[in-house]
């Protein structure tokens, strides 16, 4: 259904994330583009509406096969079009059987608007992309509203409790600025049964190479490397890899022009990181 999304997630691709197009384009660095895949010349692909039917009629055509749908953007909510292919499986009375799986940013699902989807379908699992707290998440996921994320992520959970026809939990994505607080949003997280004790914690910063956890100066991953261990093994072996010196300082460089753009300040927010930055 698209890439499109309302948020500028800091190491989200371009491929994923029409806001990160966008981002890209006004950077205008060509060292920062080509790690990230950006290429100002090729545009999106949008397919026809007569494609579009073709697809929704033939996925409808075989509904009693299938078990479950994955819906992931981009952010889905602003992907309208997938509701068509919703309703016409309720329509045809085939949505009971099948179940919803969803990875959204949880700034735009309204549970008003979603219950029918719930109510219809045999379960619907959320996963709420965040990968730290408060002015932190609001830096990595720019711009979320930090207590509006969590009324709905809270609203959701209630309503799951209740009709135990679903469940929402939390996906995180270390990244070499998010993982440095990786125990305290992990702790929260946790405490609000939104993630397992020992997560499986799958998404992993393949690229752009600078923003690999491993590029932390060797002082500050050896300060949080016990607490990455506890939680996700994976991690912690990935993030002790050698680091690059000129990695982290082009991850610095993107960050300052990122801040420049923005109004933000990643120095001030992430302390424990920017005192490395030349």
């Amino acid at each position: 259904y698209g890439n499109h999304c309302n948020l500028q997630c800091y190491e989200c691709l371009p491929y994923n994330s029409s806001s990160r197009t966008d981002v890209l384009n006004k950077l205008n660095d060509p060292i920062i583009n080509k790690q990230f895949f950006y290429d100002p010349k090729i545009k999106s692909i949008q397919i026809s509406t007569e494609h579009f039917n073709n697809i929704v009629d033939e996925l409808v055509s075989y509904a009693s096969k299938i078990i479950s749908i994955d819906i992931v953007g981009g952010e889905p909510m602003l992907m309208k079009k997938h509701f068509i292919l919703l309703d016409k499986l309720i329509e045809v009375n085939k949505s009971r059987n099948i179940t919803l799986n969803y990875v959204s940013n949880m700034t735009l699902m309204n549970l008003n608007n979603m219950k029918i989807y719930f109510e219809n379908f045999s379960k619907t699992n959320i996963q709420w992309s965040v990968d730290a707290l408060k002015e932190r998440n609001h830096w990595l996921r720019y711009p979320t509203d930090w207590d509006q994320k969590v009324k709905k992520v809270y609203a959701m959970q209630r309503y799951f409790t209740k009709h135990k026809n679903g469940r929402i939990s939390a996906t995180i994505t270390p990244s070499l600025l998010g993982i440095t607080s990786l125990k305290e949003t992990h702790s929260w997280l946790y405490h609000r049964s939104l993630i397992d004790k020992h997560p499986n914690i799958h998404n992993r910063i393949l690229k752009p190479n600078f923003l690999k956890t491993r590029h932390l100066p060797d002082e500050l991953k050896e300060k949080i490397s016990p607490d990455i261990k506890q939680i996700t093994e994976d991690h912690y072996n990935d993030m002790i890899q050698p680091r690059n010196e000129t990695d982290f300082q082009l991850a610095v460089k993107y960050f300052d022009l990122l801040d420049k753009k923005r109004g933000t300040d990643w120095r001030s927010t992430f302390p424990e990181v920017a005192k490395y930055a030349n």
